[in-house]
């Protein structure tokens, strides 16, 4: 295929994605003029040269988190026409125009990407507009089972945007409960612990223990727990 039929099958499939992915009713408006601003000010929707046709399915996710987003126009703060783009790449460009939509407080990163397609549960949409609104993890109804003390909500901010959900909330559990950095990462990493357990309340008192008694001797502890 040659650069110019690949330039027109690319807008073809673009469009055609954007029209079955706009929302119904009211929201239809504010998604056509969000996809306007995001075309003119951003490369979000750029495809390499280099990628096959059936590459450009990776610009799904943010077609669909767009959608999403015109249907939370209720939760705007500001409007797209304000957005000042000063980032390169797929996700941060995605990230800046979120800050800019919804945040009037700041999101931990791993949250606001958790919220990217492939679709998480709602409550993770919810706790990134629950917390973009200034309130406290520690508040939020829909948690999931696992819990952070004070201390660990504090580490939120500092939590690596590249883990997940779950493994982001587990990371500053660990740090809260005394956790090093090192630690904090290790067993997100390499233990089952990266993944909600049913008995959170037991497994907080295991990482307590370890922390409190075996500061020395993590790595060779945690091992027993490593699949």
């Amino acid at each position: 295929m040659s650069g110019n039929a690949r330039k027109r099958f690319a807008q073809q499939w673009l469009d055609r994605a954007l029209a079955e992915a706009q929302p119904r009713g009211r929201y239809r408006n504010f998604y056509w003029n969000l996809i306007h601003v995001v075309r003119s000010r951003s490369s979000i929707f750029a495809a390499a040269s280099s990628d096959a046709p059936t590459n450009y399915s990776r610009l799904y996710p943010a077609i669909q988190l767009l959608s999403e987003m015109a249907e939370l126009r209720s939760c705007w703060i500001q409007m797209p026409e304000q957005w000042e783009n000063g980032e390169r790449g797929f996700h941060r460009q995605l990230r800046s125009l979120m800050r800019h939509l919804f945040e009037a407080y700041p999101v931990p990163d791993f949250v606001a990407y958790s919220w990217l397609p492939p679709r998480q549960a709602e409550w993770v949409r919810q706790l990134y507009l629950h917390l973009a609104k200034g309130w406290g993890m520690r508040q939020f109804e829909t948690q999931p089972l696992l819990k952070l003390s004070p201390k660990g909500a504090k580490f939120l901010m500092e939590v690596p945007p590249h883990l997940g959900i779950i493994e982001g909330i587990r990371w500053a559990q660990i740090r809260g409960l005394g956790g090093t950095l090192e630690l904090a990462n290790y067993i997100v990493a390499n233990t089952f612990l990266r993944h909600e357990m049913q008995d959170e309340h037991f497994w907080e008192s295991v990482l307590r223990f370890f922390f409190e008694t075996l500061p020395c001797r993590w790595k060779k502890s945690w091992r027993l727990f490593t699949f």
